[in-house]
C-alpha cells in the first residue's frame, strides 16, 4: 500500500456494487487492476491503519476536484471484495476454503481490522475439525497460537497422531500445506503430538523456546558483530581483493592464481584490464587486514583491484586458506557454505577441499544444523551427507533434537528429512524381514518339513529356534546405529550361547553347528544388507 494518494485518471476495471457508487471519495486499485470506489468514513472506522493514513497531508491538484484520489494496493480483487463486504452493510460472501479464509484474514490483520479479524479467526478455527493439518499450517503462517494449538489437539484426538511420522502420509498428500511454515513450528507440532498434547501450560506452538546461557554461548556471532580478520602478513602485496560489500584485502597475485583456474585466465598484466581497477588509496591496515577506512600512509599506493562476488567474511576465509592461515570463521556452517559456493565460481579446488574438510568436521558434531544450512545454500551433496548422519544417530524414531536454525529453515526441508529417515527405517525393517524369512526357509529345508512352527533341530529345543527368530525380529525396533560396528557379531552371538544346552558345548552335533553357522553368517552379512537397503533411499531436495 502506498502512503500517498494519487489523483491520476482511472483506467482500471470498475468493481461491482456497492463499490461503484459515485458517492465514493476514494478509489482502491488492486493488483489485478480492479478499482473499488469506497468511502473513507467507513474505512476509517474499520481500520486504524486507513484512519491514520487519511490524516496525513495530501498533495493538491486540479484532478482532485473531478476524481477521488486513488490508492494502489497489493491485494487482488477477489480478496479485497470479500474483506470490504465485511465492513459494509451488504450481503457477505461465504467461503469455506481454509487457504482463502487464511488469505483474507492475513489482509485484515495487515490493516488491523478488528471485526473481520474476529469473524475470520472463528471461522478458521471452526474448520479445524474438518482439516486440522491445513488449519494448523494456516495458523502457523498467521502466528495464531490458539488456533494452532486447537488444530494440533484435534490431530491427536481425531487422527491418533503420536509424532511427525503419523502425519507424513497426510502431508505427502497435501505438500502445499507446509508452504510458508517454518521448520521450528513443524518441530513443535511433532513434539506436541509425541507427548499426546500433554505439554506444560506455557508450551508455545509457534514460538521458539527461551534461549539459555549455553545456547547463547554456542550461537555464532552475527556478521555485523564480527569483523573479517584476514591479514596476509607477507611483504609487497601487489593486488587488492575487494569483497562484494566493499571491504579490501591486500594479497599477492601469484598466490591467488596458483589456487584458481579462473583467476589465472582473468588476472591482468596491466592495471587497465577491464576486470580490474587501480586503487590510489589503501583500505587495509598495516598488516593487510581488510577495512573500509582509508589508511593515510598508503595514499601513494597504486595496485589493481580484483572484485570478488563473496562478502567480506567469505573472502576473508578464502584468503586465509590460500595463505595457509587458520580461518577465524572456519567453524561457521553458513559462512563455509558461502565459501564453497564462491569456490565453485572461481574454480579454486584446493580451497574448496579445505572448506569441505572444515565443513565435515562441523557436520560430525552438528549434522542437523549442517543439513538445514546446506539446503538453504543449495549444497545438495552436503545436505545428503548431513541427512545420512542425522538418520544414523537418531535415538528414538519419534523424537527429534531441536536446533535454533529451524526457525529460519522451512518446514518443507524438515518434512523431507523426516520422510528420508522414515523411509530408511522402513528399508531396514524390510531387510530384516528377508533375513528372518531366509532363516526360516533354510530351517525348513534342512528338516524336510513344511511346518516351520513344528520344526526343531534334533539337538536344539524348539524354544531355541523360536527365540533366535524373535531376537532377529526384535532388532527391527532398535536404533539403526546398533546394526553397525564390530560389536554386532558378538552381540548377535551372546543370545545364542544362552540358547544352547550347556551339555552340548564340548560335542556339538551337526544340527547345532549349522545353527551357529547361520548365526555367524547373519552377523557377517546383516550390516551390509542394511547399508545396501539404506543406500537405495534417496533424499528429496
Amino acid at each position: 500500500m502506498t502512503d500517498i494518494l494519487s489523483h491520476e485518471s482511472t483506467t482500471g476495471t470498475p468493481a461491482s456494487y456497492p463499490f461503484n457508487l459515485d458517492s465514493a471519495d476514494l478509489i482502491l486499485r488492486t493488483s489485478d487492476d480492479v478499482e473499488f470506489r469506497v468511502h473513507r468514513a467507513i474505512l476509517a472506522i474499520a481500520s486504524p491503519v486507513f484512519a491514520t493514513m487519511f490524516r496525513l497531508p495530501q498533495p493538491q491538484d486540479d484532478l482532485r476536484k473531478v476524481l477521488p484520489p486513488t490508492l494502489d494496493l497489493s491485494e487482488d480483487s477477489k480478496t479485497l471484495d470479500t474483506l470490504l463486504r465485511m465492513c459494509y452493510p451488504v450481503a457477505k460472501k461465504e467461503d469455506d476454503d481454509v487457504d482463502n479464509i487464511a488469505l483474507i484474514l492475513s489482509v485484515a490483520m495487515k490493516y488491523d481490522m478488528e471485526w473481520p479479524i474476529s469473524v475470520l479467526s472463528k471461522k478458521l478455527e471452526g474448520l479445524a475439525s474438518q482439516e486440522p493439518l491445513r488449519v494448523w499450517a494456516a495458523a502457523s503462517r498467521l502466528h495464531c497460537e490458539t488456533i494452532a494449538r486447537k488444530s494440533a489437539a484435534l490431530l491427536v484426538a481425531q487422527k491418533g497422531a503420536a509424532g511427525l511420522y503419523d502425519i507424513l502420509i497426510i502431508v505427502n498428500k497435501q505438500p502445499a500445506a507446509l508452504e510458508g511454515v517454518s521448520a521450528g513450528d513443524y518441530f513443535r507440532l511433532g513434539e506436541f503430538l509425541r507427548q499426546q498434547g500433554k505439554v506444560p501450560d506455557d508450551y508455545r506452538m509457534l514460538s521458539p523456546p527461551p534461549t539459555t546461557e549455553d545456547d547463547a554461548a554456542d550461537k555464532p556471532l552475527a556478521d555485523s558483530n564480527l569483523q573479517p580478520s584476514f591479514a596476509c602478513g607477507v611483504p609487497q602485496p601487489d593486488v587488492i581483493c575487494r569483497s562484494s560489500d566493499g571491504v579490501d584485502f591486500e594479497a599477492h597475485r601469484a598466490i591467488l592464481t596458483s589456487r584458481s583456474v579462473v583467476l589465472q585466465n582473468t588476472s591482468p598484466s596491466t592495471p587497465n584490464c577491464p576486470e580490474m581497477e587501480t586503487r590510489e588509496q589503501s583500505h587495509s591496515d598495516s598488516e593487510g587486514r581488510g577495512s573500509s577506512v582509508p589508511h593515510p600512509s598508503d595514499a601513494a599506493t597504486r595496485m589493481p583491484i580484483l572484485h570478488f562476488e563473496g562478502d567480506a567474511h567469505t573472502l576473508s576465509i578464502i584468503l586465509a586458506i590460500c595463505y595457509g592461515k587458520p580461518a577465524s570463521d572456519g567453524r561457521n556452517l553458513s559462512r563455509l557454505a558461502k565459501v564453497m559456493a564462491t569456490c565453485r565460481h572461481y574454480e579454486t579446488d584446493s580451497v574448496y577441499q579445505e572448506a569441505q574438510r572444515l565443513w565435515d568436521e562441523k557436520t560430525q558434531s552438528s549434522p542437523l544444523d549442517a543439513y538445514f544450512t546446506a539446503v538453504q545454500h543449495g549444497l545438495a551433496p552436503q545436505a545428503r551427507a548431513a541427512a545420512s548422519l542425522v538418520r544414523s544417530r537418531g535415538s528414538e524414531p519419534l523424537k527429534w533434537s531441536y536446533s535454533p536454525l529451524m526457525e529460519e529453515a522451512t518446514a518443507v526441508a524438515f518434512h523431507r528429512l523426516a520422510n528420508y529417515r522414515r523411509s530408511c527405517e522402513c528399508a531396514v525393517r524390510d531387510a530384516l524381514a528377508i533375513i528372518v524369512q531366509d532363516w526360516e526357509s533354510d530351517s525348513v529345508k534342512k528338516s524336510g518339513t513344511k511346518n516351520r512352527k513344528n520344526y526343531s533341530p534334533p539337538d536344539i529345543k524348539l524354544s531355541h529356534q523360536a527365540l533366535f527368530l524373535t531376537y532377529l525380529s526384535g532388532m527391527v525396533s532398535l536404533p539403526m546405529e546398533k546394526y553397525f560396528g564390530s560389536g554386532w557379531q558378538s552381540s548377535c552371538g551372546r543370545p545364542v550361547t544362552a540358547l544352547l544346552d550347556p551339555s552340548l558345548e564340548d560335542d556339538l552335533p551337526d544340527s547345532v553347528e549349522h545353527f551357529l553357522y547361520r548365526v555367524i553368517e547373519a552377523g557377517k552379512t546383516l550390516p551390509h544388507q542394511i547399508a545396501a537397503a539404506i543406500e537405495k533411499v534417496q533424499l528429496e531436495l
